[in-house]
């Protein structure tokens, strides 16, 4: 008779909050939020900046709250053939070096705006 397998675990029910690093604070602090997207010329990451343009650098975003996530995208729509795929990414204003700026709230989001986690000297 063959011997069974290993038991598979038991799951933990789903927790929105689960496995994340982010305290009960920082989830109810107020969301504000950047539009990025792709620039159709050379696929380099962009963000939509305070002056209507797209600009490579997320420390000259245009931030807003997340309740006027849609006016931005709409005040982007006329952009739509410099950048592929628009959409809107959570930030948190951080305060560093004496000034603030956006910074992604997702570690996906982080890399494109700041580049390679591990490699700094390919960092933006």
């Amino acid at each position: 008779m063959p011997t069974p397998g290993p038991r598979p675990r038991a799951r933990r029910p789903f927790s929105r909050l689960s496995g994340c690093k982010m305290s009960a604070a920082k989830a109810s602090a107020p969301v504000d939020q950047v539009l990025t997207a792709n620039r159709l010329s050379d696929g380099k990451v962009v963000f939509f900046s305070a002056d209507g343009g797209w600009d490579e650098r997320i420390d000259r975003a245009r931030v807003v709250a997340k309740a006027d996530g849609e006016a931005l995208m709409a005040a982007a729509a006329g952009t739509v053939g410099e950048v592929v795929e628009p959409y809107l990414i959570d930030v948190d204003i951080v305060a560093e070096g004496g000034s603030a700026g956006p910074v992604p709230r997702r570690y996906r989001e982080r890399i494109r705006a700041f580049g390679p986690s591990i490699h700094p000297q390919f960092a933006k």
